[in-house]
């Protein structure tokens, strides 16, 4: 009888520790945070649409383009009193685009934007667009030609037989006399073809 007392007496400790174990997990609720009630004074205000900064060759100042594009990639002074600022391309990381600088009165001359391969109109859609060029000038790139836009600022270079562009420049508007004796030196061209020897 002492064994079944036992017996007995261990088998209801066991029931309370188990039992124990079981309502002690389930007394225990989890609180639920309710989400906090936001209202409309305290809700962020949305931060006004600033339209992207543009360079203005003439207008721009050096200060204002690290402004807008930061440091460039590097800087090349052309002597003459103009230098140019590199960053890379907006149409193809390989290869740079210029921001020529009038060192004199420290304002954007020119930008050159390297379009080979990304740009999907030929000289004939530009044509169309703005009349014919004011100038076809020759310069650095062999079997091009620089299509000059004198009113609109524009400098699209393209091939002499398909049209294709490859880069575009924009200047300052002004007269054909201004543009030659100061941008088009600037930039190296010449309205003949000069052979070079290699």
């Amino acid at each position: 009888m002492n064994k079944i007392v036992l017996i007995l007496i261990l088998f209801l400790a066991v029931i309370v520790v188990i039992g124990f174990m079981i309502f002690s997990g389930k007394s225990q609720k989890p609180t639920i945070t309710p989400p906090p009630v936001i209202k409309m004074e305290d809700s962020p205000k949305p931060s006004p649409i600033i339209p992207a900064a543009t360079i203005t060759p003439g207008t721009t100042t050096s200060k204002q383009v690290l402004e807008i594009k930061g440091n460039p990639i590097d800087k090349t002074d052309y002597g003459e009193g103009s230098s140019a600022l590199s960053y890379p391309s907006q149409t193809n990381p390989k290869v740079k685009d210029l921001i020529i600088i009038n060192n004199n009165d420290d304002r954007v001359i020119s930008t050159v934007q390297i379009v080979a391969g990304y740009e999907t109109k030929t000289i004939d859609n530009y044509i169309q667009e703005l009349g014919q060029p004011d100038l076809k000038l020759y310069g650095g790139h062999r079997g091009f030609f620089y299509n000059v836009f004198l009113t609109t600022g524009q400098v699209i270079v393209a091939h002499q037989n398909d049209g294709v562009i490859i880069e575009k420049i924009t200047f300052q508007p002004t007269s054909k006399e201004l543009f030659l004796s100061t941008t088009a030196k600037q930039l190296g061209l010449s309205e003949k073809l000069v052979e070079t020897l290699q």
